[in-house]
């Protein structure tokens, strides 16, 4: 009983979306050409998730070098110093022992 119910509302629906159809005056070519705009629409949109995608890795990527050039010359700054630091060192020891 219920499903016979449920049968019928599908086929009612199913008829009311023809009709409507039919008096939007969606012909066979018009229905053609809306589904070929739509799959293109459809493709423009992925295409455009994909780029957009894409632009988010290449950021992530971009930041991520950011980062790590910071780090390098942060060490390099401290070898620096720290060179440095050694090469006075040496440098008072010699002028001391002369």
């Amino acid at each position: 009983m219920e499903r016979a119910e449920k049968e019928r509302e599908r086929v009612e629906e199913r008829e009311k979306v023809e009709r409507a159809e039919k008096e939007s005056g969606e012909g066979e070519g018009e229905s053609g050409e809306r589904r070929e705009r739509s799959r293109r629409a459809r493709k423009r949109r992925r295409n455009e998730r994909f780029t957009s995608r894409e632009e988010r890795k290449r950021k992530e990527v971009e930041d991520e070098l950011g980062r790590l050039r910071m780090e390098v010359r942060k060490i390099r700054r401290k070898e620096g110093e720290r060179e440095r630091r050694i090469l006075r060192q040496i440098s008072m020891a010699t002028k001391i022992n002369c």
